[in-house]
């Protein structure tokens, strides 16, 4: 597991430390499992990486602009092989913001242990046997049917709250498709901030 070197402010102005988690599935314009498929590295895949990387960016100009001063990604996109959890493109992705290359999924926790004000949830999709999702599973679409904390059914955008709550940091966005946002407030309440990039139906996706 390796992270970027930390960036430190040069005024005496307010540190606000926010965590950005990020998946590929719930991206604008990414609607085929092709696109998301790093085993089999077609051209569809790495198309997708570049909008994977602009959604990140456009999450990192948000917080930047909202006084974030410290800002970490850590990608969850078990893509396979060598691009597990490493699909982001580092030459473009925003200076503002550092990033986390994983060697298993949601492992890195010291930026939460350490202290921080705000996680961003970024590209996510709806948990397995959403009829109306846009590429939904939970964690892997072959070993995984359902997980339930406590009697409440969640998928990965659950799972990511609860891993953020353990350290009592606050889940403040969720992005993804109209069937993730809906999830999101279920779970994480009304005030919850959503934004649905593309929306499903049973039979098809339109981003």
């Amino acid at each position: 597991m390796e992270r970027t070197c930390s960036r430190r402010r040069d005024d005496a102005g307010p540190y606000v430390k926010v965590f950005v988690v990020s998946d590929m599935e719930g991206v604008a314009g990414i609607v085929k499992w092709q696109q998301v498929d790093g085993v089999k590295e077609k051209r569809a895949y790495h198309e997708g990486r570049e909008l994977y990387t602009e959604e990140i960016n456009a999450a990192v100009r948000g917080a930047k602009s909202a006084g974030a001063t410290e800002i970490v990604v850590m990608d969850c996109h078990g893509a396979g092989g060598g691009w597990n959890f490493n699909s982001l493109i580092p030459e473009l992705l925003d200076p503002a913001c550092e990033f986390v290359v994983q060697d298993h999924w949601t492992e890195y926790t010291a930026f939460l242990e350490s202290g921080c004000d705000a996680a961003l949830f970024v590209g996510m999709h709806a948990m397995a046997g959403t009829a109306d999702g846009v590429l939904s599973h939970t964690v892997s679409g072959q070993a995984w049917r359902g997980l339930s904390f406590n009697g409440t059914l969640v998928g990965e955008t659950g799972i990511n709250a609860a891993l953020c709550g353990r350290w009592g940091v606050p889940v403040l966005l969720v992005t993804g498709d109209r069937a993730v946002c809906r999830e999101g407030k279920e779970l994480l309440g009304d005030g919850l901030t959503t934004v649905d990039v593309k929306e499903g139906s049973a039979a098809s996706a339109r981003a």
